[in-house]
């Protein structure tokens, strides 16, 4: 049935987007402004439609802000917090356009074909890194591209190997990749990393990762699927390399961070390479993003809720008089683990982890002494993101990501990707523990 609601989201979206877009070209504070009174609406209406787990966190988060400005909060932080929803809008809005890029793009279906000859370790093998690598630009999407591998009859084993192997790609993409709602988060709240400085650290890291597999005999090479399957997933992803080129061009020349850039530069680059696939490919690919807008206004709500709420943490002299003790007794080090350690607990018990993460960086980011510390704090808020999205049952894109495969969230959750996680989030903490 037709609603009112998503047909006025996409073009409440358009508006912020192009809003939040020309505040960053121009430098207008005023159409930033603008931008979040926009999303604060588009939240409201959410959650007052929707209801829900959207609504409970919305909600709770809503009560603390509040508890928040009667303990000594500067009321005038609930502006900026959403000024900065409203960027991060922007930021969705440019996501799902190159999501519909690239969904559109006829060497896709071509993959498709070839990816459901493969069997056994091959099989697994190319789930994990094409899970991978077509996160880098879809994200959760990236699943359905790779779901079809095990086939619509296969038993529950095999959809679960399928499903822990695809989700294992996906989530740790989120260390590196500059499309991705969390180091769109971490760069917008520490505009100090440059988000190139955090893709070249997060990218030997993810690989890494990812080649464990093959270094421990439990994988074969992906090659072995053979050369005409990357050849058509390279066509696919060939205009996601040169975006990725151009957004780290504009961090460097520019300062832009992956949000502004994400604003300013994603979604036009996305609709130039789908006119540039014709008249088909452009209708396709513009609908698709029309349903996408239409449909993210869920994330919106949550988002702005906390954001503001982080932003009024910013401007309480109380809560931040307890982090600077607590800060003096634990060292920035001990502050970095304890900040992924929570991510990953909180997730793990239901709490998504944007609410830990925008605590952590608008309390703890300040409090870092130095630039290395600053940059590994974003870091361990970016493997505590990725263990939330692999393992985590309060990650909503774990929960569709098991949907998409058809297995229980809870097998997968406590399946091998839990102390696969585990692994490396120690070997970070020990890392940060040693270095700082």
């Amino acid at each position: 049935m037709q609603t009112r609601g998503p047909t006025i989201v996409p073009l409440a979206v358009a508006a912020i987007w192009a809003l939040s877009a020309a505040a960053v070209l121009f430098q207008a504070a005023p159409l930033r402004t603008l931008a979040g009174g926009l999303t604060a609406l588009l939240a409201v209406a959410c959650v007052v439609r929707k209801g829900g787990i959207v609504r409970v966190y919305a909600l709770a988060l809503s009560a603390a802000s509040v508890a928040l400005v009667a303990l000594d909060a500067d009321p005038w932080a609930v502006l900026e917090g959403l000024e900065r929803a409203g960027m991060f809008c922007a930021f969705l809005a440019g996501l799902y356009a190159l999501r519909s890029m690239v969904e559109t793009s006829p060497a896709l279906g071509d993959a498709r074909i070839m990816l459901l000859a493969l069997t056994g370790e091959t099989r697994r093998s190319v789930l994990l890194w094409l899970g991978w690598l077509l996160s880098i630009p879809l994200g959760i999407g990236a699943l359905s591209v790779a779901a079809p591998l095990v086939g619509g009859d296969a038993d529950v084993e095999r959809r679960a190997e399928a499903a822990t192997w695809g989700i294992r790609g996906m989530a740790l993409t989120v260390l590196f990749s500059p499309f991705t709602v969390a180091m769109g988060l971490v760069t917008s709240m520490q505009p100090d990393i440059p988000v190139s400085r955090l893709v070249l650290l997060g990218l030997p890291i993810s690989v890494a990762a990812v080649a464990a597999p093959l270094l421990t005999g439990g994988g074969r090479s992906p090659l072995a699927a053979g050369w005409p399957l990357w050849e058509q997933v390279g066509r696919v992803l060939a205009p996601v390399v040169g975006l990725i080129v151009l957004d780290l061009t504009a961090s460097v020349v520019l300062g832009w961070s992956a949000l502004d850039i994400g604003v300013v530069v994603v979604a036009p680059f996305a609709l130039a390479v789908a006119v540039a696939g014709g008249p088909a490919r452009l209708r396709a690919a513009v609908a698709a993003t029309r349903i996408g807008w239409g449909r993210f206004d869920s994330e919106v709500a949550i988002f702005a809720s906390a954001l503001v709420f982080a932003a009024l943490v910013t401007r309480s002299p109380t809560v931040l008089g307890l982090a600077d003790g607590m800060a003096r007794l634990a060292g920035p080090d001990v502050l970095v683990v304890v900040a992924m350690a929570a991510i990953c607990v909180l997730s793990a018990v239901g709490v998504h982890m944007v609410v830990p993460a925008v605590v952590a960086l608008s309390v703890l980011g300040p409090l870092m002494p130095t630039v290395a510390a600053k940059t590994a704090l974003s870091m361990g808020v970016l493997i505590g993101w990725s263990f939330g999205a692999m393992t985590a049952l309060g990650s909503i894109s774990f929960l569709v990501a098991t949907s998409i495969f058809a297995v229980p969230a809870r097998r997968i959750a406590f399946g091998p990707n839990l102390p696969f996680m585990i692994g490396l989030c120690l070997v970070y903490a020990a890392g940060t523990l040693l270095v700082l």
